[in-house]
């Protein structure tokens, strides 16, 4: 009897975790969250909008770079200002009500919220942007994150190793304009 207990006990734990359901708490935090980003885009803060990044993002490319992160943010927020200098926001959608929710192997939750972005900038034209947004949770807070290459999934699964082997949406760029 005893190797039958041995093999399901290793079976049972050979299983990922639970999925849950979030909490009313977390549900209305993520909206908020998402409201303040979408705030912070229209207004252009773009102090908010990093912050709204996880943190821990911010460690590891900055330490890929040898920098530290306070250099790094500036940096970004520099390029943020220009981008949006030489581009007009026409659009900026995120969906959470239409949001594909999922489930890490340890039971996290995360969310997948399509986002839509249109911009037009000289000698470009305008383009339409679709991708997901990725809401997790990191110590209690929601975060965001655009997955729009590899190269932001791969920053991903290396910060946070649950996503290890996670298949994640990659965006897609359409020209609304002929060129």
């Amino acid at each position: 009897m005893r190797p039958v207990v041995a093999a399901a006990l290793v079976l049972l734990l050979a299983l990922p975790a639970a999925a849950r359901d979030l909490t009313s708490v977390e549900e209305a935090a993520l909206v908020e969250r998402v409201d303040e980003f979408n705030a912070a885009i229209d207004g252009r803060n773009f102090e908010t909008v990093l912050s709204i990044v996880p943190p821990r993002i911010y460690e590891t490319i900055a330490e890929q770079h040898g920098i530290d992160v306070a250099t790094l943010r500036a940096v970004v927020v520099d390029q943020m200002e220009e981008i949006f200098e030489e581009a007009t926001l026409e659009e900026f959608d995120m969906r959470v009500t239409d949001a594909e929710r999922r489930t890490l192997e340890d039971g996290t939750p995360y969310l997948l919220l399509p986002t839509t972005t249109v911009v037009e900038a000289e000698g470009v034209g305008r383009m339409r942007f679709e991708n997901a947004t990725l809401a997790l949770l990191d110590e209690g807070t929601w975060y965001l994150l655009r997955l729009d290459d590899p190269n932001q999934a791969a920053i991903l699964q290396q910060t946070y190793p649950g996503f290890a082997g996670v298949e994640l949406p990659r965006g897609t760029i359409t020209p609304l304009d002929d060129q």
